[in-house]
Parts: structure tokens; sequence; C-alpha cells
């Protein structure tokens, strides 16, 4: 709807009279801003529940957003070294 009332402010001049925009007649249309008002509220419910949607899945947002062989290798770094385990077993 913004860009219809754009283009209605972007017109030089009328047909029917040397001056003026179609601006004021598009501004008498209460229906046109009653359908803009209910296309922000469309958006604003669905923004709201996509926002809802996305929360569930906060938990486990490392499985889409890190790299896998940066977390793999980052979980095998915070473990023991395996191999200094099996020679020290040896050892002994």
């Amino acid at each position: 709807m913004e860009h219809f009332i754009s283009l209605a402010i972007q017109m030089p001049a009328r047909l029917d009279s040397p001056t003026g925009d179609y601006l004021v007649e598009i501004k008498d249309q209460f229906q046109l801003f009653g359908t803009i008002q209910r296309i922000t509220n469309n958006l604003d419910e669905i923004e709201s529940a996509s926002s809802e949607f996305l929360d569930q899945y906060s938990d486990i947002a490392f499985l889409w957003e890190n790299d896998l062989e940066t977390s793999f290798q980052e979980f095998l770094n915070q473990g023991p070294d395996m191999r200094e385990i099996f020679l020290d077993k040896l050892a002994k």
C-alpha cells in the first residue's frame, strides 16, 4: 500500500486540472487505510508466531548455526587423549 501511495505522490499533475495531485483522493479513502491497518496487523501476527516457533528450537540452534567439522573438533579437544590413557595402562 505504501508503494501505491508513493505513486500517487509522484504523479506531477492531475489530468483534469493543471495543479494538484492525487494524494488528496488517496487520503480520503478510509477503506484504503483500513486495509493498510489489517495488513500491518496480519504481518505483526505472522512475525509473532514465527518468533514463537523459532523459540521452540533455540536450545538446539547449534545444529544449524555451527559448522559440523568445527563442532566435532571442539568435542574431540574437550575429552581426554585416549592415546595417553592407553600408553599409561601399558606402562603399568
